[in-house]
């Protein structure tokens, strides 16, 4: 009698699993099917694959088949609740460090270097000292390295240290080039929670100093901070974790709403700050929001001030450079990672008295082969 009791319990159990398990599989197919497909992942900041067309010749070489496989996969209904749910398990439960590479130390976001490249750093002055002695001859020369987020907050060993890169920067432009250091006014707290960038609002004496080192003065009485929306930083989606999004701010004045940007990209004139692209409109960083994003020249115009200055930078230069704006009449902004040293003779006219900053991080730095 307990015999069959028992196996009737099993019975049931099996069928209650079964119906667990098909109830599951249908219950995801069918919502799939009436959920609306989402076109972005803010969270990831990228696009998501679209329901492909039948086509008899993807068919035929069977690319319809891996198209569909990727739809299904990035339109699956709590696609990001699971990806949260795997990597607070690999670093929960199983005591992972990281997930993809990411780290999270006292809820900020970061990607260590794997290690610092002296050849790379070389190679990256090289190409100031082309650059200054093709087009910047008596000009005055200023260096800035951006320190990495890591650098603050991974163990020791672990992490490029902006002071050795220095260093050979220093040794390798020689006595043509000013180095104005700004490690000491960082820290973690500088940057975004959840992305490799500063924070603008966070950055004035950066800005005050830099501005100093080439004898003009930026007060932080003339701004006020403006919250822009959430930012959704590039480690965010990396990490998958369920942290807040940042929040994105930046420091207006009077003097930035009388500036304009002219793009050399789509030959158009634009403001300082673009508000909607915080928002997710026109592109999938919100940090687009300062200067529109990576461009390969852009040139601010200031009614209120005077001289010039040539800034080369990667994105750290986007957020920091509005800020510099208003103490010159015209600031020239060069990305070399987008445009040849040949290039830049078209269009790059500066002035005798121009000051010319090279502003980077240590990760563009350790990966210099990437300027053009």
């Amino acid at each position: 009698m307990q015999k069959k009791e028992k196996s009737k319990c099993v019975r049931a159990g099996q069928w209650l699993c079964a119906a667990l398990c098909m109830g599951i599989l249908f219950g995801g197919m069918l919502a799939h099917i009436l959920m609306p497909d989402a076109a972005v992942s803010r969270q990831e900041r990228r696009r998501l694959a679209s329901l492909p067309s039948w086509d008899a010749a993807a068919w035929r070489q069977g690319t319809l088949a891996d198209r569909f496989e990727r739809y299904a996969q990035e339109q699956f209904p709590l696609r990001s609740a699971l990806r949260t749910g795997k990597a607070c398990v690999q670093m929960g439960l199983l005591a992972r460090k990281e997930n993809h590479g990411v780290y999270l130390c006292a809820g900020q976001l970061y990607k260590p270097e794997a290690r610092m490249s002296a050849a790379e750093i070389q190679k990256a002055a090289d190409k100031f000292r082309e650059v200054a002695g093709k087009y910047l001859a008596g000009r005055r020369l200023y260096t800035c390295v951006v320190p990495d987020k890591s650098e603050f907050l991974a163990p020791a060993g672990q992490a490029a240290d902006s002071r050795a890169v220095e260093g050979i920067l220093r040794e390798a432009l020689g006595a043509d080039f000013s180095h104005i250091e700004v490690r000491d006014l960082l820290g973690a707290e500088a940057y975004y929670r959840t992305d490799i960038h500063w924070a603008q609002e966070r950055i004035l004496p950066v800005a005050q100093r830099v501005a100093s080192a080439m004898g003009r003065e930026v007060r932080a009485a003339d701004f006020a901070a403006v919250r822009a929306g959430e930012l959704y930083g590039s480690y965010y989606g990396q990490a998958a974790l369920p942290l807040a999004p940042d929040e994105l701010w930046y420091l207006d004045s009077e003097a930035i709403r009388q500036m304009q940007v002219y793009h050399l990209e789509g030959d158009r004139v634009s403001g300082v700050y673009d508000p909607k692209k915080a928002l997710g409109e026109g592109s999938m960083d919100g940090y687009d929001l300062f200067l529109s994003g990576a461009e390969a020249f852009l040139r601010i115009d200031n009614p209120a001030g005077e001289g010039e200055l040539v800034l080369f930078r990667d994105s750290f230069g986007s957020s920091l450079a509005p800020l510099l704006a208003g103490s010159y009449a015209r600031v020239s902004i060069v990305d070399l990672r987008y445009i040849s040293t040949e290039a830049l003779g078209q269009f790059l006219e500066v002035s005798p008295e121009a000051d010319v900053l090279f502003l980077y991080s240590t990760v563009t730095l350790n990966h210099a082969s990437m300027l053009k």
